[in-house]
């Protein structure tokens, strides 16, 4: 895992680790870095990355964060290659998809998802993504004298073609050259690979492009030549030169790779973790390319939502770099070289003064965050610029800068009383560099990729302190200038009077805190305190497989002991064998016939692997690479051709043979694990290496040899025939020596790989000899406990059984014996039974022996003692065997199980001895010996051979000499002239030489009998001066192997002390609870922690304790707590301050090792921190307040509605009544409130319709426990379960509380816990019928998931809750325990009640927070497709000023430039009323244009008039929208399904009388088809067209001389339902009125239509329907009064169309047809214009004159002028005065 911490150098880049730096850091915890030359190189590496790295025998990292490389991906399913496409554009994301080798589909569900967390992600290096074939034409070394080493620098390549004449061709793109180096790496980075012709790879960058020569750069198009730059320094120079540049070579040519690198993520897509890149180029796209995906890289000081501190690191602030030994390699950035050299920068007195910031903190941080160009007002930016103390040359080396920052005073604050509170500061830091050296002051680039965008030191620092910043400078630019740009970003507390502090927020960000007469003090300021410039230099220490740990002194106070879980040195192994650990099966496997050729050697390798040497356990191998290898080994002393490879071949064969292990598996028979430390006598190491696979040495014939304890057949047969008189000789171990119980001591990899030890016994042989006779083994090399089972079962097997030692003489037919070899020897003085001897014939069908063996057996015995008498025995028990040896060339199975195969369609059986004609090789059956194979290659071709189920056989070759038997039964023996003669039935295979040795084995029961020849191994053979060889041996038995290697039972795991598994696992979940205590101020927090879980979710059983870890430190210093009782879930905390917290807890075993830490971050805010007086549920008592409340009534009420309250537990906030008009505002019905029962006035803060309310502390009754809270008795009267709120969204959401626990997950449906709760809330939980259970939220960590206080299910099954709404509620009051209160306590005794406050202070002149409102009628304009405003209307605002008693207003904006009116000039009163101002912004009238559809944005601001100071001010924006172009016409839909239908009419009634013929009214039947009523009314009426008594559809044509009665009457009706289609139906029939039809002239008089007051009869005629000539009323007599109105079409054009005149018909208005005016006053005509009276002005033709008695006023046209006239004397003249 890879943390990188803003606030500290980044890792991976030179100077990450330095102690100068730990001393400058703040801080007590030092960071150390320990380098461990671990081995030889080149090794495999690390297993599983970090997780393969111990510290105190525990893994550094869990393995699902490690680094993966895909070249090394072998196994099914297993991510070999990647693929994904160009992006759509630039810096767009993709997903990549991935294969395995075999071309599958692959995942990565093994690795941690890291989308999710912006603070997590790794590194993609993509390889070979661009390659050519290049020509070397320079390698430039350098010299460091500081150590007399020459380097290697730059090489300067040219790109070829890939065949001759390989002609120069432009290759290297500008993408190719570096923006980063080192270990961190910048998107899409290019790594360049520069591959030697010796197969030496050197990583680098191209540092610059040339085209035909290398005196100019070219920085654009792609070029034929570059200069490549090696990381690190390469210090055999020398060598590498002689290798590229041989004797005579002039151009030598090698490849070049580029490798891109690439930010990434870990993103679960359907399920399945793929790999997501966030950003990449849309010039990039890589199809199946192997890739290696880093380990987590976690940036440290930002804290995310999962509060993961150093990413959840078991030992934070822990890393490893890691070399695996090659011969070029990197170097360590956490380990300098010995040419570090670093220098002052200068600094003037300006850059060296404090930042003396004015601007205020960000209340919230938007994005983009840190933006300082240009720079914001009131920051302070300072500018180093390094060529005022370097050289350009200088500045070029420049390979890191550190920037120490002071604060002289520390960094605190404190509030007025006295308690300390954080402070600090930060800052954003740019690095640039400049190729111009400041000439082009455009040209300077960004060289830090914005890792420190944003810095920051912030907690209670009362001390001076300083800081230290390590920027790497890792450029391709050609560097001659840089500068250091430094902004302070956070406000400087002197420099802003001390009236505020901050705070971190979620993300790590200081933003604004505690302000104003809170606030006493605040001390951080800071300065720069120095600078200084570092060069580096870095060597790559060659075939050095290293490791460089970083780790914590919080984590380890001294240094730790470390171990490496490593796959170890690369060797040569057989070119047709692929290792177990690169097979998809684990299995070792080998392809065909090896040739002899190892993976490095010839042109391929069989096996398929690449040309190179690799890792393998198999010992053969290990042990011929100790023979070969000249650094480490012997190599310098032997040849490969001194060393018998076959014989090793077949050794490493038996190796890799499975055998079972103790849990019912399989495993390689033997793997070797070591680890050569020292220096050792080469003897002794070859001999401790060979007992890992029960081998010895031999040197033999000028070849190393060895030799193994292996399944094996005889070779030679002896017996007193050719073993020389008297030299024979038997001894056996002294019974007290054999060792039958065997101490193996072993490397567990269960334990670190510790050593210990492992008890096997011969429990039959203890029994036999009542005794237990002890021994010690190491298995030398031992990772295995089946591989050390089965050593220790080999020495005590052995021990016990293989007792007896053979010696004896004989003469040259021994030659070719060597040791190891199986001889058969019958000793025929053990018995007196001859059962060995030389033939003296022999046939296909019967073989001659040399004596009679039944008599010769019954002579009397060399000792003198009985005779003994023999017999070849009849019957099953019995079986015999001969054996002769024989001249052949054979293979025999030597294996003790039988094989079968097949060959030309007939299958084989084979037994152990038998000799194997046909076999499988390479799944094709072949004969084994040809007529013209020679030995070597039937050697060879053994080597690789199976049976038909494709299992290996074990077997011999046999040339010259071999023993071949055959079996025979008593009834085969007959005596031949003296002599025992033996028929068989099949000749042997062998030729038969004359006087040839043989032998007879007998068994009785699979028992040999004594008289039997024996198996020796042959353990030496020494040639004497007579030519004459002396062999020594020991028992043999074949069946031995099995007994070792089959029916492992011995081991049993201990069920008490069982090994501890690697992973430990993390606590499941930790929550932290806030716990506040009412009567004390800050924070009270309670911290607990799950039980760790195995993966099958059974519970952790190594847990000896836990490490609570606090980030940062609590104000006593508290930051790491050991909790050593392993039962214990919970630490309480008190005295906590505000701020944000991380507390995370980690799984501490018996063995010393721990899980990663397990975060979870909190925002305390305690809310009792004001001091005064509260209920138990911590409600505040009292109130203050700007008038008084009611005393006596049965509605309690503030005495004015417009309030302004003041809560004690929220002293700076003022509540105002947002609604004076609403009653439930500023009262309180009490009439829920029970006879004789008392309550409380609960003041609501924020409840703007319902401040106050009538409340009781009432008790809520779970299953579990019993919570008070404070009911609204008035809801709770209405309905009791308004006491709880639904939070099931309707019974969509369901919960599950598992047994014994306080923790509630979402079980179905949605809950989002985040919104519908919060802490403090009540949850009641319905799990069955009038079952509840419930307690106070006290922790949310999810929508799905949170904890409560206490316990909620003490019962032993889960409990669900129920389908139903409120089945999931939580309290309906909620308690603010700063704004709201207790105010008051009412009492009722009958319709008496009494009203008494609380804690009541009356404050005139409280008012509340001002506060600005904006409004306005429109918000948004709306243009069409064309651009044309469709809602141009007037647009007014209003602004409402909350609390200001004489606001006025200023409105401006560039908003004006669009509309009709302008900005205000300055504040003003106009348009105000009271707090509200009301402005017209826009008249309607002009247009609005749309131009480019920017908002329209108006700034209003309020202050007081009195106060000036106190101003507020609010944008608002008008915004525009368009409409889309119109569409052409769609198609017709479907018809919609049919609707109701509804009718209505008139039907008509004709009687011949007064009477109503249809009072009531009724029904009819309507006809849908006619239109019509049909049939009978409900009433027996007839359907009557003419005449009367009926009714009918149309008016009647009434008959004016008639007497006749006329009456009409509606109906109506509409379908009950849709879709009807009945073609009648009944309709509704109101009751009939009567009417009147009539044509022709009618006069209207008296009767139906005679006026409401009698005076004259009238009617309502719609003139809009008559045509008539002329309407007049009626002309009332003379002398009756009235008046006329007459309209008329005349002819002429003086006669009038509208007249009216009085009661005495005179014409008092008349208007003509021409359209002469004509009045009793004012008569106007076309002609003239006569004198008149308007309104009391005479108007005559040249004056007008008003007159109100004698006064008038005369505008006189005649003579020029106004007059006006005082009681009748004229007082004014104007204009002609004569």
């Amino acid at each position: 895992m890879f943390t990188w911490d803003p606030n500290t150098p980044m890792p991976g880049t030179p100077g990450y680790d330095d102690e100068l730096l730990a001393s400058r850091a703040g801080s007590d915890i030092q960071e150390v870095s320990v380098t461990d030359l671990i081995s030889e190189g080149p090794i495999e590496g690390l297993v599983n990355g970090e997780a393969s790295v111990y510290l105190e025998g525990d893994q550094l990292s869990d393995e699902n964060r490690i680094l993966v490389e895909s070249p090394k991906a072998e196994e099914t399913g297993e991510p070999h290659t990647i693929t994904f496409a160009a992006a759509s554009s630039l810096n767009q994301p993709v997903t990549a998809s991935l294969k395995d080798r075999a071309g599958n589909t692959a995942y990565f569900n093994n690795l941690a998802e890291t989308f999710t967390n912006e603070y997590v992600y790794r590194w993609l290096t993509v390889h070979s993504t661009s390659s050519s074939k290049i020509k070397i034409e320079r390698i430039i070394t350098k010299e460091i004298s500081q150590v007399n080493v020459t380097t290697l620098g730059n090489i300067r390549i040219c790109a070829v073609a890939s065949s001759s004449p390989f002609g120069e061709t432009a290759f290297f793109g500008q993408s190719f050259k570096s923006t980063q180096r080192g270990g961190v790496y910048f998107n899409l980075k290019p790594v360049v690979r520069v591959k030697l012709p010796s197969g030496q790879i050197i990583k680098g960058e191209l540092i610059s492009t040339h085209d035909t020569g290398y005196g100019s750069e070219l920085n654009s198009g792609s070029t034929k030549r570059a200069v490549f730059r090696p990381y690190g320094t390469i210090v055999n120079t020398t060598i590498i030169s002689q290798e590229v540049f041989a004797s005579g070579t002039n151009e030598v040519y090698g490849e070049v790779l580029i490798d891109r690198v690439l930010k990434a993520d870990i993103k679960s897509v359907g399920g399945n973790n793929v790999v997501y890149i966030p950003k990449n180029s849309n010039a990039l796209a890589v199809t199946d390319k192997e890739f290696t995906l880093g380990s987590e890289v976690i940036v440290k000081g930002r804290t995310d939502t999962g509060g993961t501190p150093d990413g959840g690191q078991k030992y934070p602030g822990s890393s490893v770099e890691f070399r695996v030994g090659n011969r070029t390699q990197e170097p360590f950035y956490q380990m300098a070289g010995p040419g570090s050299s670093s220098f002052p920068v200068t600094l003037t007195s300006n850059q060296g003064d404090n930042f003396d910031n004015t601007n205020s903190y960000p209340a919230s941080i938007p994005d983009g965050y840190p933006d300082v160009d240009p720079l914001p007002s009131g920051m302070v930016q300072k500018v180093i610029v390094f060529s005022t103390s370097f050289t350009s040359a200088q500045i070029n080396e420049i390979d890191r800068v550190k920037v120490t920052f002071e604060f002289p005073g520390g960094h605190y604050a404190m509030d007025e009383e006295g308690t300390d509170l954080q402070a600090g500061a930060a800052f954003n830091i740019l690095l640039e560099g400049s190729e111009s050296g400041g000439a082009n002051p455009t040209d300077y680039q960004d060289l830090t990729g914005g890792a420190f965008k944003y810095q920051k030191w912030f907690g209670v620092q009362k001390t001076a302190i300083t800081y230290t910043v390590e920027i790497p400078v890792n450029t391709f630019l050609n560097i001659k200038d840089m500068r250091l740009k430094i902004t302070r970003l956070t406000p400087d507390g002197q420099s802003n009077s001390n009236n505020a502090t901050g705070r971190l927020n979620g993300a790590g960000y200081i933003i604004q805190g505690r302000a104003g007469d809170d606030v006493s003090v605040v001390i951080d300021s800071v300065k720069i305190n120095q600078i200084i410039a570092i060069i580096d230099e870095k060597l790559e220490h060659p075939f050095s497989a290293m490791a460089a740990v970083r780790f914590s002194s919080k984590s380890f106070t001294s240094p730790p002991k470390r171990a490496y879980h490593v796959r170890g040195l690369k060797v040569k192994i057989p070119s047709n064998y692929t290792p177990r650990h690169l097979t998809s099966t684990g299995v070792a496997t080998y392809t065909g016939l090896w040739n002899g050729e190892f993976s490095d050697e010839g042109t391929s390798n069989s096996s398929g692997l690449g040309l190179k040497t690799y890792y393998t356990d198999n010992p053969a191998w290990i042990f011929y690479d100790i023979l070969i290898n000249n650094r480490y080994g012997l190599g310098d002393f032997l040849r490969q051709t001194d060393i018998n490879k076959f014989q090793l071949y077949k050794i490493a064969k038996y190796c890799d043979g499975l055998v079972p292990t103790q849990d019912g598996g399989t495993e390689p028979r033997f793997t070797a694990n070591l680890y050569l430390t020292k220096a050792t006598e080469a003897y002794k190491v070859l001999k401790d290496m060979a007992t890992i696979f029960r081998g010895m040495l031999y040197w033999m014939d000028g070849q190393m040899s060895t030799i193994q304890d292996a399944p094996a057949t005889p070779i030679y047969n002896f017996a007193l025939a050719n073993i020389m008189e008297g030299t024979l000789s038997t001894q056996n171990t002294g019974s007290k020596t054999r060792v039958n119980q065997y101490t193996v001591i072993w490397n567990n990899p269960l334990s670190a790989y510790k050593q210990e030890p492992l008890v096997i016994e011969d429990k039959d042989n203890i029994i036999e000899t009542g005794r237990v006779l002890p021994g010690k083994a190491v298995a030398f090399g031992c990772t295995s406990e089946g591989q050390a089972i089965r050593f220790g079962r080999w020495k005590a097997w052995t021990a016990v059984n293989q007792t007896e030692v053979i010696s004896f003489k004989t003469s040259t037919n021994a030659s070719f014996l060597v040791p190891g070899d199986i001889i058969n020897v019958q000793n025929k003085a053990a018995t007196g039974i001859d059962f060995a001897g030389r033939i003296t014939a022999s046939s296909n069908s019967a073989i001659t022996l040399d004596r009679d063996v039944a008599s010769i057996s019954s002579q009397p015995q060399i000792d003198g003692g009985n005779a003994e008498t023999f017999t070849f025995q009849a019957g099953s028990d019995y079986a015999y065997t001969l054996s002769l040896l024989v001249m052949q060339r054979t293979v025999v199975l030597s294996q003790d199980s039988p094989v079968t195969v097949t060959h030309g369609g007939t299958a084989y059986t084979y037994n152990k001895g038998d000799t194997l004609t046909f076999a499988k090789i390479a799944g094709t059956s072949t004969q084994l010996i040809g007529n013209s194979d020679s030995d070597e290659q039937i050697q060879t071709r053994i080597l690789n051979i199976q049976d038909d189920a494709g299992n290996d056989i074990l077997a011999e070759f046999r040339n010259s000499t071999s023993v071949e038997t055959k079996s025979f039964t008593s009834s085969n023996v007959s005596i031949v002239n003296g002599v025992t003669q033996i028929a068989i039935g099949s000749a042997f295979l062998g030729t038969i030489p004359d006087s040839t040795v043989w032998a007879i084995k007998e068994t009785f029961k699979n028992v040999e009998t004594t008289p039997s020849y024996k198996e020796y191994k042959i353990l030496g053979i020494k040639e004497d001066k007579n030519k004459n060889y002396e062999i020594n041996g020991v028992e043999f038995y074949n069946n031995k192997f099995d007994i070792v290697d089959k029916d492992m039972t011995v081991a049993i795991s201990d069920p008490v002390n069982r090994p501890e598994p690697a992973l430990v696992p993390q606590p499941e979940a930790v929550y932290v609870f806030e716990t506040p205590r009412h009567k004390t101020q800050l924070q009270e927090l309670q911290v607990m922690w799950e039980t760790p879980l195995n993966s099958d979710g059974t519970e952790y059983e190594h847990v000896s304790a836990f490490a609570l870890h606090i980030e940062p430190k609590l104000p006593d210093g508290t930051d790491l707590i050991d909790i050593t009782n392993p039962s214990r879930r919970l630490m309480r905390f008190s005295d906590i301050p505000d701020g944000i917290f991380n507390f995370g807890v980690q799984t501490l075993t018996k063995e010393g090792k721990r899980s990663e830490i397990k975060w979870q971050v909190i925002d305390v805010k305690d809310q009792f921190k004001i001091s005064c007086a509260r209920t138990t549920q911590g409600v505040p008592l009292g109130i203050r307040s700007n008038t008084k409340m009611s005393s006596d009534t049965s509605t309690w009420s503030m005495n004015k509605a417009a309030w302004a309250m003041q809560s004690p537990g929220a002293p700076d906030t003022v509540v105002d009544n947002a609604n004076t008009g609403t009653a439930t505002t500023h009262q309180q019905s009490l009439a829920a409130l029970g006879d004789g029962k008392s309550a409380y006035i609960y003041f609501d803060a924020d409840d703007t319709t319902d401040y106050f309310k009538l409340v009781v502390n009432a008790a809520a009754d779970f299953e579990n426990t019993s919570t008070a809270y404070w009911r609204d008795l008035t809801q709770y009267t209405a309905n009791t379960e308004n006491d709880w709120t639904d939070t099931t969204n309707n019974a969509d959401g369901r919960v599950t509380v598992a047994p014994r626990t306080n923790k509630v997950v979402k079980s179905e449906g949605t809950t989002a816990f985040l919104t519908r709760f919060q802490v403090g809330d009540i949850i009641r939980i319905k799990y069955a019928s009038g079952k509840y259970v419930g307690a106070k939220v006290a922790f949310i960590e999810s929508d799905d998931i949170l904890y409560v206080d206490r316990r909620l299910n003490h019962t032993d099954s889960t409990i669900t809750s129920v389908d139903e709404a409120k089945a999931i509620a939580r309290n309906t009051l909620r308690n603010d325990t700063a704004n709201d209160a207790i105010i008051a306590r009412v009492f009722r005794n009958g319709s008496n009640y009494t009203h008494t406050p609380i804690n009541w202070i009356e404050d005139v002149l409280l008012t509340g927070l001002r506060a600005l409102i904006v409004d306005a009628n429109v918000t948004l304009l709306n243009y069409n497709a064309s651009g044309v405003l469709q809602n141009n209307t007037a647009i007014t605002i209003t602004a409402d000023a909350t609390a200001y008693t004489s606001p006025e207003f200023q409105v401006t904006g560039g908003g004006f430039s669009g509309v009709s009116t302008s900005a205000d000039g300055g504040f003003s009163t106009t348009g105000v009323s009271g707090q509200t101002l009301t402005k017209q912004i826009h008249n309607g009238s002009t247009t609005i244009a749309m131009g480019d559809k920017s908002p329209l944005e108006f700034t209003v601001a309020v202050r007081e008039s009195s106060d000036q100071s106190n101003a507020k001010s609010k944008t608002f924006r008008i915004s525009k929208v368009q409409d889309g172009l119109i569409g052409g016409d769609g198609d017709d839909g479907d018809d919609g399904p049919s609707g109701k239908r509804s009718v209505q009419g008139y039907i008509y009634f004709r009687t011949t009388n007064s009477s109503n013929p249809f009072a009531s009214g009724g029904t009819g039947t309507y006809n849908f088809t006619s239109g019509t009523i049909t049939g009978n009314l409900s009433t027996g009426l007839q359907p009557q067209a003419t005449a009367a008594g009926g009714y009918s559809n149309q008016p009647y044509i009434v008959d004016v001389a008639s007497s006749d009665s006329y009456w009409t009457a509606r109906y109506y009706y509409t379908d009950s339902s849709s879709g009807l289609t009945s073609n009648t139906a009944t309709a509704t029939i109101t009751a009939a009125v009567q009417h009147t039809s009539f044509t022709g002239v009618v006069t209207f008089s008296g009767g139906t239509f005679s006026s409401s007051n009698g005076n004259y009869d009238t009617t309502t005629i719609d003139g809009a329907n008559i045509t008539t000539g002329s309407i007049a009323s009626p002309v009332f007599a003379s002398g009756g009064g009235g008046t006329k109105l007459a309209l008329a079409l005349p002819a002429n054009a003086t006669d009038a169309i509208f007249e009216v005149k009085n009661s005495s018909n005179t014409s008092v208005f008349k208007i003509a047809k021409n359209g002469d005016i004509t009045s009793s006053v004012l008569q106007t005509n076309t002609s003239n214009k006569t004198d008149g009276e308007v309104g009391g002005w005479e108007i005559t033709s040249t004056t007008i004159r008003g007159v109100v008695g004698t006064d008038n006023l005369t505008l006189d046209s005649a003579n020029n002028r106004i007059t006006i006239t005082d009681d009748g004397t004229e007082r004014v003249r104007i204009g002609k005065l004569t």
